[in-house]
């Protein structure tokens, strides 16, 4: 095995000088956690003239927000449910099995509040792109659509694909299954919606290319500063201080973006409303011709509540995410064992090739699996991002910066904050319910497939 991951290995961005904090800072704003969430508030404060300050725990793009399988999936990640009377259109659904995670928005505001979230979601995969290129981050931008196929008979169909996009104002495609397994060599699969818009980057990349553009626009991002407290000011000047082993920094609002390592409490019901799963990946040895005859050229997520996602990387590996899990998998062996079978149940033709990288990542979510935004008193708390962060974690960022910036005339992200607000998930006991919310999903597609006839 290599190092950590693949993403490390073909680094083209320069990392960061490694700077702590060890004197005292003012500034209008201080973001805490320099991950996708954080780098995207300081950026889009940065670009309103705000002064800006940036603390990370560890360094920049060392959890998920650079280790993620860097797919640029349209819309937001989502609880699946039923579609039955979500816009009263009914659906047959074979065996009970509820479909496209990310295409339903909660039933009770899928009128005017669902359109304008999607067509926001829409807005910011339009400005990563932009992003991309104006400040000239080196991520490997391929625009190669991305494609959800289904694991049972009849469940994504023409109709529903139809329904979407003249909702959603989408450009979906309905995929038959002869049309799947014609590029993708499976039997596993059935139906799939391809969706022209996604594309994929290089995550640590583009993570470390957001700060390089937060510090040359004025912005001080300082590594290895972990934030132990957040207090009131008690001298004259900005209300907020936040404390880190070193030094401080004053300020007038305090974003935190970090979803755990935290040491103090802002917001007791937002903190307990945020769940945990573990998620891993693995990278194959360079596959040459092989890997592009077996699957086709558009990155894939299926189905399941505990899906698997895949894509071809360009120098021709297979990378394979998935293994949702409450607890961690600390054998490196294991990890690859479980997502070497989660593989070859699709694509048992790849039996014999070799796994050069696996790394895992915890990822938070909320009740809603959607973004959660909370503000009191100047201090916002921002996350819930799991399993879908890219785009979502840029849509909040303008939305927190632009609220800021306009001293809460712009109050856009009320719209998402109401309507997802933190709900409890079982705390002190929530580790447990996810494992049995995982499992009993789990155990539902085993005995499903077990005795599904596929063809």
């Amino acid at each position: 095995m290599r190092s950590p991951t693949y993403f490390e290995d073909t680094l083209q961005e320069a990392r960061l000088s490694k700077k702590a904090l060890e004197k005292k800072e003012s500034a209008d704003v201080c973001v805490i956690g320099a991950g996708l969430a954080g780098l995207n508030v300081a950026l889009s404060l940065v670009e309103l003239n705000k002064n800006v300050v940036v603390l990370e725990e560890h360094r920049v793009g060392d959890s998920a927000s650079g280790r993620n399988a860097g797919m640029v999936c349209s819309g937001f990640q989502r609880e699946p449910l039923e579609i039955m009377q979500l816009i009263g259109y009914e659906v047959q659904l074979n065996n009970s099995v509820t479909v496209i995670a990310y295409l339903y928005i909660y039933k009770s505001y899928f009128n005017k509040k669902a359109k304008t979230l999607w067509s926001w979601a829409s807005e910011a995969r339009d400005l990563i792109l932009y992003r991309v290129h104006k400040l000239k981050i080196n991520c490997g931008i391929e625009k190669s659509g991305q494609l959800t196929l289904s694991c049972y008979p009849g469940v994504i169909t023409s109709n529903l694909v139809s329904l979407i996009n003249r909702n959603f104002g989408t450009s979906f495609k309905f995929w038959t299954k002869e049309e799947v397994r014609a590029i993708y060599k499976s039997t596993f699969y059935h139906s799939g919606l391809y969706d022209p818009d996604s594309f994929s980057l290089h995550p640590l990349n583009y993570v470390l290319g957001l700060a390089r553009a937060c510090e040359s626009e004025g912005a001080r991002i300082y590594e290895e500063s972990k934030a132990i407290e957040i207090r009131q000011n008690s001298q004259p000047g900005r209300p907020w201080v936040v404390c880190t082993p070193h030094s401080s920094v004053e300020c007038d609002y305090v974003v935190l973006t970090k979803s755990f390592s935290v040491d103090f409490s802002c917001n007791t019901k937002f903190e307990r409303s945020l769940a945990s799963c573990y998620t891993y990946i693995m990278v194959t040895e360079p596959l040459g011709k092989r890997i592009r005859e077996i699957c086709g050229p558009h990155p894939v997520c299926d189905d399941r509540l505990s899906l698997s996602y895949y894509r071809i990387l360009p120098d021709s590996r297979l990378l394979w995410g998935g293994l949702a899990c409450a607890f961690p998998i600390k054998s490196t062996q294991k990890q690859i064992k479980l997502l070497r079978q989660d593989m070859l149940q699709a694509y048992p033709q790849l039996e014999d090739i070799k796994i050069d990288y696996v790394w895992g990542g915890k990822l938070a979510f909320g009740w809603d699996l959607m973004p959660l935004i909370q503000e009191k008193n100047g201090i916002w708390q921002v996350s819930g991002f799991g399993g879908h962060g890219l785009i979502p974690t840029t849509l909040c960022g303008s939305l927190v910066a632009c609220a800021i910036s306009s001293n809460y005339a712009d109050t856009r992200w009320k719209i998402l904050s109401e309507s997802f607000q933190p709900k409890y998930t079982g705390w002190p006991f929530t580790t447990f319910w996810t494992f049995l919310y995982l499992k009993a999903f789990q155990l539902r597609d085993y005995f499903v497939f077990k005795f599904q006839k596929r063809d």
